[in-house]
């Protein structure tokens, strides 16, 4: 869920849905924006850019909707040694962008995009299940992100489909392509994103002192949204300077061709907050980066990676971004029994700045969104579920940085919860929400926040009971 969902067994480069949607830490592989692209052509600055990606080839085969068992790799086709050698001549070019030599050889994989479909499923699938889909669906209807029942495994298979267009294996070394579309400007604009990643994975040392494993980020998931924003806006960011630099007239020319019939029905059709959680290790990735070697260059952007960021409140903020550290707040993990029987506990961890923003964007103007949430110092949640009578239980305790934030996210909660449930009731200094099926509650007291959701009154007060609020600081 929120905390494993952001947790990783491997950090491929395709385009498949980020926390709080299901599957391991993953490596987008970005080509361009048709927003680059004219930027490119007209000398502008490009601002935030949200990635895209070349499509499969159209007799590509769906994903099935359950777990591979484990199967052969494929056997690689035969790479044209002309692709060959502009692979390496992209390679040198990313090296002389980047400031980064690799240490050792990797391979290239030329397989068909149906090879590299199971590739990707199989790996990336391997830790996660419909079961756990289905459970990360609830968390995400609680918040109010999706309509209850959301078919989350389906949205992430049909995207595997739809998207994938290539990725760098760290754990093996191996950089797959996709076989039967050439080697023109997409392909060539994605290749130089992802021997960043090749480039990067051997510089820096993810699984011991980054802690990119699902043991280091199961408990921390914010810190690793933040450490892949970091590494997706490294390599967007050379991809950039690269077609900048040194793309050619074909390969704007065919990059105008193919975004001019680009389209990703899948990804358009998801809701609204989960298209900008999938986008944000790209946009906002992107922009931190960006900032980052506005300050000293890639020089500046390896420092990062010594002393990397801690959250996602660090990706939106990165100004003194070292300094704003997330707060942990003492709160006890609660039973699943309290609640009665037939109650288990379905997640917990930590909700983070900008998730908050899209839980609050769902009923509000966006720009309030955005103010309400911005004052964000830390939180924690816990999530609960009945199977037997399909309905669940949440709660979130947030502290702020300042009084004048905490009321400012007070209200905005009020108001979302008003636009969500209906005209709430103020009871003892509490706002209460009393629906059919749901029941709400919300809390404020010094700098800090508690929103409570649950089926009915006594499930909130069950909870509400066992809590000390406000928490104490950790």
């Amino acid at each position: 869920m929120l905390s494993r969902l952001r947790s990783s067994a491997c950090r491929h480069d395709v385009r498949i849905p980020r926390p709080p949607l299901p599957g391991v830490f993953v490596r987008l592989t970005t080509t361009i924006t048709a927003a680059l692209l004219a930027s490119v052509l007209t000398g502008g600055c490009a601002g935030l850019l949200p990635p895209t990606n070349t499509p499969t080839a159209p007799d590509t085969p769906r994903p099935s909707a359950t777990p591979r068992t484990q199967a052969a790799a494929p056997t690689p086709l035969r790479l044209d040694p002309a692709v060959v050698e502009q692979m390496e001549e992209i390679e040198n070019q990313v090296q002389a962008l980047r400031g980064l030599r690799p240490s050792q050889p990797f391979e290239r994989h030329l397989v068909t995009a149906g090879d590299l479909a199971g590739l990707i499923e199989q790996d990336l699938l391997a830790a996660y299940s419909p079961d756990q889909a289905a459970d990360d669906s609830r968390l995400l209807a609680l918040l109010g992100l999706v309509e209850p029942g959301f078919d989350l495994w389906g949205l992430a298979t049909a995207l595997y489909a739809e998207q994938v267009a290539g990725f760098y294996d760290d754990d093996a070394g191996v950089m797959y392509a996709v076989a039967g579309s050439g080697f023109g400007g997409p392909a060539r604009l994605t290749y130089a994103h992802e021997y960043v990643h090749a480039l990067q994975d051997q510089a820096f040392d993810f699984d011991l002192e980054l802690r990119l494993s699902p043991a280091g980020c199961e408990d921390d998931g914010l810190r690793c949204l933040a450490l892949q924003s970091l590494i997706e806006g490294d390599a967007s960011l050379v991809e950039e300077q690269w077609l900048r630099t040194y793309a050619t007239e074909a390969d704007i020319e065919q990059l105008l061709t193919f975004y001019g019939v680009f389209e990703s029905p899948v990804f358009d059709s998801m809701p609204p907050a989960l298209q900008e959680r999938f986008l944000f290790p790209y946009e906002q990735g992107l922009a931190f980066v960006r900032w980052v070697h506005r300050q000293g260059g890639w020089a500046q952007v390896d420092q990062v990676y010594q002393q990397p960021p801690l959250s996602d409140e660090n990706i939106l903020h990165p100004v003194g971004y070292r300094q704003d550290l997330p707060v942990a707040l003492s709160v006890p993990a609660l039973e699943a029994t309290l609640l009665g029987g037939g109650w288990r506990t379905l997640d917990s961890g930590s909700l983070g700045e900008f998730d908050f923003r899209l839980v609050l964007a769902e009923a509000l103007e966006p720009d309030r969104a955005v103010l309400a949430s911005e004052g964000w110092g830390g939180d924690t949640y816990q999530a609960f579920y009945n199977d037997g009578q399909d309905h669940g239980a949440l709660l979130i305790v947030q502290i702020w940085d300042t009084i004048r934030d905490s009321q400012d996210a007070f209200l905005a909660w009020r108001d979302y919860n008003d636009q969500r449930f209906g005209e709430h009731q103020l009871v003892e200094g509490a706002y209460l929400w009393p629906t059919d099926g749901a029941f709400a509650q919300l809390e404020r007291a010094s700098n800090q926040t508690l929103w409570l959701l649950g089926p009915d009154a006594s499930s909130v007060e069950a909870m509400r009971g066992a809590l000390t609020f406000p928490a104490a600081k950790q």
